[in-house]
């Protein structure tokens, strides 16, 4: 295969076509750093009906359209087991068999993104989720650039759908769980899916608390959850956290003791405070899962 898009960071990429269960995948080893969104074209009409593509252990859905009239496909997809490869990448374009897919990807600056990220400390992590799609930003008054809201509290429905978004966003039947999950609820299908994976829980009243404030031990205590889930490294020495303030709970899950020990909680993204009974920013937050995940992509 040869090397392209010299101009991005390098990432794993794999196309999956829906149904069928085959799958493209390609390396590039690019030397700079970018952020990469991706578009994808059917140019030939022998083609599936849909694309994905996954980077960096994220599943993005992307737009298959066909031209000449840019009208979006419906075409039925590739039968279980029929081999797809991707066997040459020039200038852009990838041959696969039944049909050509063309990929652009783009660089994206973060601060055109966000408007508000220009001297946080932890630029690399909000990169990190971002570029991986674990983390997005707010909406702002200003219709060219959101917000990240470093400094803001994150919320329990924004921290479930983190971790959700962490697992690949895995298809999940929406459930009332909670009196205030509703249908309408965005986070309806991630509250749903991390319940049923025992990383939540709700409240004596049957709430989840969807915009309720997260604290740091309780971030640690659902990606402690979530790691054990995935079969990641959950050993950690009791008493490690002992310099940080938290709760009972938190002492006796061994969640604070793991985050410590992983380095996924350090002195450096808690500003030495040494307070797991705060409230967890967004940033910190960032910061937790690029800790946890860089190995694990």
């Amino acid at each position: 295969m040869k090397k392209v898009f010299k101009r991005f960071a390098s990432f794993a990429m794999a196309l999956t076509i829906a149904g069928s269960g085959a799958v493209i995948t390609g390396t590039f080893s690019p030397n700079s750093v970018g952020i990469m969104t991706a578009q994808a074209s059917v140019i030939e009409g022998k083609a599936v009906s849909d694309y994905s593509l996954y980077t960096g252990g994220v599943n993005t859905d992307l737009t298959i359209k066909r031209k000449p009239d840019n009208k979006s496909a419906s075409m039925g997809v590739l039968k279980k087991g029929t081999p797809v490869v991707i066997y040459e990448v020039n200038n852009g374009f990838g041959r696969i068999d039944k049909g050509w897919i063309q990929l652009r990807y783009v660089t994206v600056d973060l601060n055109t993104v966000f408007k508000d990220i220009k001297n946080i400390k932890n630029i690399k992590a909000v990169e990190f989720v971002f570029k991986n799609q674990f983390m997005v930003g707010k909406p702002s008054n200003d219709s060219k650039k959101n917000t990240f809201a470093p400094k803001e509290t994150i919320k329990r429905s924004d921290i479930v759908s983190v971790i959700y978004n962490m697992a690949g966003k895995p298809y999940t039947h929406y459930e009332r769980i909670f009196k205030d999950v509703t249908f309408d609820k965005p986070c309806k299908y991630a509250v749903t899916w991390a319940y049923r994976n025992d990383i939540v829980a709700g409240y004596a009243n049957g709430n989840f608390g969807i915009n309720d404030d997260v604290t740091i031990e309780q971030v640690a205590q659902m990606l402690f959850k979530y790691a054990k889930l995935c079969g990641y490294d959950t050993s950690f020495t009791k008493g490690e956290s002992s310099k940080y303030k938290q709760s009972d709970w938190a002492k006796k899950s061994g969640a604070v003791d793991w985050a410590v020990h992983q380095k996924i909680l350090t002195k450096a993204n808690t500003n030495s405070s040494y307070n797991a009974t705060q409230k967890a920013s967004r940033e910190l937050c960032a910061d937790m899962v690029k800790n946890l995940m860089e190995n694990h992509l």
